[in-house]
């Protein structure tokens, strides 16, 4: 979400199995996702 008033900035497709596996932290398809959630945050509060 973006800052107030809050408004969606973008979706996300989260492609790992529940109950997920605390380790999954460490892997690259994981970081990826991060890095793409973190731009978007950015990006909705400029």
């Amino acid at each position: 979400m973006s800052g107030r008033p809050g408004h969606l900035v973008d979706t996300f497709e989260v492609p790992f199995d529940m109950p997920r596996d605390p380790e999954i932290r460490y892997t690259g398809e994981f970081a990826k996702l991060v890095g793409e959630v973190s731009h978007a945050l950015r990006e909705g509060h400029s």
